[in-house]
Order: C-alpha cells, then sequence, then structure tokens
C-alpha cells in the first residue's frame, strides 16, 4: 500500500479556500437563477374540437406569461413547436393522443431551462397563436394558410391575425452544412409573418404574406459553387407579399423548415444512397431480394421451383404449367424475376400467405368466375333471417336509402328486403347472414351521435296571485298548570314567529302547536312553500293557549 503525503503551506490553503467558496457562491447562485427562471410552470396542457374540423390547443400556466413565446414548424415530419424559455413542466403526461382534425399527438418536454411544447400533424396546415393572461390559444386550421397561390403541397408556418401590418425580410443568406446540405437562412422584421412553403414544378416555393423586400434582397442568388443540392435562390416581390423560389440541381434531396424567433431557416440536404434506393424501389415498384439467373432452355416448372427456395414460399404449379425458357438476369429482385417469367410465358400467379399458385391466365380466370358463380349459388341458397335493428342517433329512413342504393353498391342481395318502423325508428331486414353482417358494420359506423352544443334552462311561472296567498293554522295548546310570561304573570296575548314570542310553552318549535297528542289544529290551511309565517297568541282559557299562526309567500 503506497501513501501519498501532500504538503500545502498557508498561503496556499487560503487560495483553496478561496476557490471551493467561488464554486460554492456559483452553485448557490446558480441555483438562485434556475428558480427564479423557473417562476412559471406549465400546469395543463388540454384541445377541443371546433367547427370546421378545427382543434384548439390550450395550454395553462401557473401565472401569465410576460413575452410571446416562440414558435416554429417543421414540415417533414409535419410538426409545430413552441418554446417556452424560464418555464418548468408541471404536467402529469407529459404526451398525450388527440386524433382530432389534423393533430395527432402532443407532447412536451423539458431540458436546458425551458420547456419545449410539440404538436405533431397529420399534414402541414396553418394556425393562430393567442397569449390570453395564463393561457396560450394555437388554433389548427384544416389546409394551407390563406394565401398560398398554386403550391400543390403548401405548408403555413403562422397565420396572423392582422395582415395589414406591415413585416419586411431583413436579410437573406445561404451556408453550406457539414453534411453538405444548403441552408437559406432569412433574417425576418417580426417573428410572426405568415409564410407558405411548397413545391412547384421541381422547385421549393416560399411566399412571405404581406411581407415587403428591399431593393438591396430583389435579386438572383447562384449558389451552385457551394456544392450543395441548391442551385439558385431567385427573391421578388409579388402583390401579396414575397415569393422565393429555390431551384436544385436534382430531384434526389429532401427538405424541411423551422424557424427560432425571427430566423427562417430552409435546409435542403441530398439524399444518402440507402435513401435513393429506397425511393427507387417505391417508384420501381419491386422490392425483394436481388438474385442472378444465367439458364439456357430450362424448364420453367425448374425455375420457379429455385424461386420458391430461394424466398422459402411454397410452390404449386397445375400440371399445364409447362415449356422452356432462357433466362440471363443479373441482380434483380426475384419478384421482378417471376414476374418476367410468367409473362413470358402467360402464366398467372395467386398468392396465399405464403403459397404460391401458378397457372396460365385463362385456366385461373375460368376458376375464379367457377368460384364467383359457386358463392351465388349458395347465397341463392342461403336461408334468409330477419334482424330488428334499433336506430338511436340517424333517422331509419335516412339508412334505409343507403342500403337500397342501387347497382353493385346495394348492401342487400337479390331476395333481400328492408322496411321502416317510423315508430321506433328501426330498420327491418330480412337477408342472407352475409347481407346482414355487411348492414350491421355499416349502421355501427354510421349510427353515432353529431356534435351538438347543450343548452340548458330553467323556467319558473309565476301568476299575478303569486305574492297574494295567504295561509292560516288555527289551534290550542294546553299544559298542566299555568302558562308563565317571561315578563310577567299576567298574560293576555303576544306574537312572535312560529311559536308566541316570549311564551314558555310545550309546542313544537318548528309549528308552533302542541305535540303531545292531547290538542291539535282546529284549522290547517298553510301556503304551500311558505317563506315566512307570523305566530299570534290570542288568548288563554284557563291552562289552554289559544294560537293563531299566518304564512305567505
Amino acid at each position: 500500500m503506497t501513501s501519498i503525503r501532500i504538503n500545502l503551506t498557508t498561503s496556499e490553503i487560503l487560495k483553496q479556500m478561496k476557490v471551493i467558496h467561488l464554486v460554492i457562491t456559483g452553485f448557490i447562485s446558480a441555483l438562485l437563477i434556475s428558480q427564479a427562471a423557473y417562476a412559471v410552470s406549465l400546469d395543463d396542457i388540454s384541445f377541443s374540437s371546433l367547427p370546421g374540423d378545427k382543434v384548439q390547443v390550450n395550454l395553462k400556466f401557473s401565472e401569465p406569461l410576460t413575452a410571446e413565446p416562440v414558435n416554429f414548424t417543421i414540415d417533414n415530419p409535419a410538426r409545430i413547436a413552441i418554446d417556452l424559455p424560464g418555464v418548468s413542466l408541471n404536467v402529469a403526461e407529459t404526451t398525450k393522443a388527440v386524433g382530432v382534425g389534423v393533430a395527432h399527438s402532443i407532447a412536451a418536454v423539458e431540458a436546458a431551462g425551458r420547456t419545449r411544447v410539440v404538436i405533431n400533424l397529420v399534414r402541414s396546415v396553418s394556425y393562430d397563436m393567442e397569449l390570453e393572461g395564463d393561457q396560450v390559444l394555437l388554433t389548427l386550421g384544416t389546409g394551407a394558410a390563406m394565401g398560398a397561390q398554386t403550391a400543390d403541397t403548401a405548408v403555413s408556418r403562422f397565420s396572423p391575425a392582422d395582415t395589414s401590418t406591415t413585416h419586411a425580410i431583413d436579410n437573406i443568406d445561404f451556408q453550406r452544412g457539414s453534411d453538405g446540405e444548403g441552408r437559406i437562412i432569412i433574417t425576418l422584421s417580426d417573428p410572426s409573418i405568415g409564410i407558405n412553403m411548397g413545391q412547384e414544378a421541381g422547385q421549393i416555393v416560399v411566399d412571405f404574406i404581406s411581407t415587403t423586400l428591399p431593393s438591396s434582397l430583389d435579386r438572383k442568388l447562384d449558389v451552385i459553387d457551394f456544392a450543395t443540392p441548391v442551385k439558385e435562390i431567385d427573391t421578388s416581390p409579388t402583390a401579396g407579399g414575397v415569393r422565393m423560389q429555390i431551384s436544385t440541381v436534382t430531384d434526389q434531396y429532401d427538405h424541411l423548415a423551422y424557424q427560432s424567433d425571427n430566423v427562417f431557416t430552409i435546409e435542403v440536404r441530398p439524399l444518402s444512397q440507402d435513401e435513393q434506393a429506397a425511393m427507387q424501389r417505391e417508384k420501381f415498384g419491386f422490392t425483394g431480394e436481388r438474385l442472378s439467373l444465367n439458364f439456357q432452355n430450362i424448364e420453367v416448372r425448374a425455375v420457379l421451383s429455385l424461386i420458391a427456395d430461394f424466398t422459402g414460399n411454397n410452390l404449386v404449379a397445375t400440371d399445364t404449367v409447362s415449356g422452356n425458357v432462357t433466362l440471363r438476369l443479373r441482380n434483380v429482385p426475384w419478384d421482378q424475376a417471376l414476374d418476367i417469367i410468367l409473362k413470358s410465358k402467360g402464366l398467372g400467379i395467386r398468392q396465399s400467405g405464403n403459397v404460391m399458385m401458378v397457372a396460365p391466365q385463362a385456366e385461373i380466370a375460368a376458376r375464379e368466375r367457377l368460384e364467383l358463380e359457386s358463392a351465388k349459388q349458395v347465397e341463392e341458397l342461403a336461408p334468409l333471417r330477419t334482424e330488428f335493428i334499433q336506430i338511436n342517433y340517424a333517422k331509419a329512413s335516412d339508412l334505409s336509402s343507403l342500403i337500397q342504393t342501387g347497382g353493385e353498391a346495394s348492401l342487400l342481395s337479390e331476395r333481400g328486403t328492408v322496411s321502416i318502423d317510423a315508430r321506433t325508428n328501426t330498420l327491418i331486414v330480412q337477408d342472407v347472414a352475409a347481407s346482414l353482417e355487411a348492414i350491421r358494420g355499416m349502421v355501427t359506423k354510421l349510427d353515432v351521435p353529431i356534435r351538438q352544443v347543450m343548452i340548458e334552462s330553467r323556467i319558473v311561472n309565476a301568476d299575478e296571485s303569486f305574492t297574494k296567498d295567504l295561509g292560516v293554522r288555527f289551534g290550542y295548546a294546553h299544559r298542566p298548570g299555568n302558562f308563565i310570561d317571561q315578563n310577567g304573570p299576567n298574560l293576555t296575548g303576544g306574537v312572535g314567529g312560529t311559536q308566541a314570542g316570549g311564551i314558555v310553552e310545550t309546542s313544537d318549535p318548528q309549528t308552533g302547536f302542541d305535540v303531545g297528542g292531547q290538542e291539535g289544529l282546529l284549522v290547517n290551511l298553510p301556503v304551500a312553500g311558505a317563506t315566512s309565517s307570523l305566530g299570534l297568541v290570542v288568548g288563554k282559557i284557563g291552562t289552554y293557549l289559544v294560537q293563531l299562526e299566518l304564512s305567505a309567500l
């Protein structure tokens, strides 16, 4: 075991203590700054559906925001991102599935002193963002933003509420990325400028809505020397704003757009070899593993067996498959090689699972025709069943019209019938089992409640006699001995609420009359639901106390 001894002088110890003090002080300062930075928290994320298939996303904060959040979009995949600097995340679920309109899902994450909310979209659409107190309301549209001219795949980053405000483009710059991508960097005067982005005739077209362009930027930039997919950038003013047309060297590229504050960036990157091959395969139509075949005058059945062994599929060839073929195929997908062989010999293929059946085209067509005729005969001989289908939300007459649509679109067989019971809104269908199952499936999908607004009201009816109702209760109470007036021994009368005020007696405090069972009411006609009453002591007869109660609304 080796020991190390360190000798420090007093001055060195003081220096070390100062360093430790600075580290602790910096840590505490950073902690305080982080706590101050997270003074606001995102407490809730919700969404709702609006008319016109629009969606509104609501971000609820612990207190009002002092500045509008930074937002930007990505068109591939279609997303809207909202950055909230100095805001902490305080929600139970950081990911929510939406599935309403164009909104697919919402995700939130906290990092580096800020919170980012990402709305994943089915396609890129226009949107409005409003800051209302402690809430941020993001309204998603249903299509491209207003102002898109002829873009086939228009994408709108932001649709401003007030398009009359004059915006401008301050600068346009171009850079080459580390992976050979071209970046067009546009500096905007206002982060809320409306932007439409799409493709036209092989070019990337970007429209800046209600935006002016300085004369120094009205030009065409030739950037082919940067060795990126971008060839030229042509920016010019239009009647509705500014249009930027980006032409490329090749069509083998991918592009996306994003924004941070007032800097809008368009990135055009070249496709990798794997991405190009995948695109070619998708365009080509054949995706099988590649093989090479070099045979001369070989039997067709032998080649089919070889391909089946290569793919691992089962093969069934009819007796009518015959003949020889000469092949010289090199590095082609196996499904393309099989298609070439079948076409050269007039053969067809039908696949069920991992079993391939090969036969001449005429034989396959004849077999399928026989199968259809057989199925039709079975349907004609199948027993008819009657089923009562209760319709809850739609009209039975409307669904009946859809079921009985003429031609091949009809869900009824030739022997099927449908009738309506309008009183119970019920369909009475008589048909074979297959048709009944199809009709039930259609009813399940269409008989659903539509979006409605429920208006609830409460009505109170009052006539002229509402305040004129008067009720009376008259009776007597009895107690062995004398009634005692708290104010004196002599009692001649009194006034109170539901009982005589100041009187000590045996009556129920809620009714003012004795409940012992020996006395009772002579008159019992009170006002139902009376809000007030007046109790009177009329007098006494011996040990009997005569009382009167008046009630009114």
